[in-house]
């Protein structure tokens, strides 16, 4: 394999020649392989849903959700005709002057939104955000729980 000829061609990516026969460039390889990929674009117009946890018991629900690199203060929790609508957003880095091979990382506006049954409690929604992780809990009003009713006998 001492005859392998490099050849670029203008306007054409670079290819190898062997005997007679015109090869891709690793190259060439590689930049269709990342190409490929759904992840290539990084930045999205509109909004991205992020992963989420829905947890109940008897007494209340649990929202959990991941939120990496997010800042807090870009967190919107609101409740609006007991649609419950979780907002944050993540943005794109400034240029730096480097040019990104791959973007695997999503920035953008992340939104999430829950209608929420007449059973649970508006105003006892509370929530937390810790490690990158936003938790909601919303409990459930005290009449919808589950009594015991007492048997009165004669």
């Amino acid at each position: 394999m001492t005859n392998l000829v490099k050849r670029t061609r203008v306007g054409l990516a670079p290819t190898l020649e062997y005997q007679g026969i015109e090869y891709p460039s690793i190259e060439t390889l590689f930049d269709r392989l990342f190409a490929a990929s759904p992840a290539k674009t990084s930045i999205y117009k509109g909004n991205i849903n992020f992963a989420s946890d829905i947890r109940y018991s008897e007494k209340e629900i649990v929202l959990v959700f991941e939120l990496p690199a997010i800042d807090p203060k870009s967190l919107e929790i609101k409740v609006d005709n007991r649609m419950l609508t979780i907002s944050a957003e993540k943005p794109a880095p400034t240029d730096d002057g480097y040019i990104s091979s791959r973007c695997e990382i999503i920035y953008g506006k992340y939104m999430r939104s829950y209608s929420l049954p007449d059973e649970y409690d508006l105003d006892s929604i509370t929530s937390t955000y810790k490690n990158g992780v936003l938790t909601i809990n919303i409990s459930r009003k005290p009449e919808t729980l589950a009594r015991q009713v007492q048997i009165k006998f004669d």
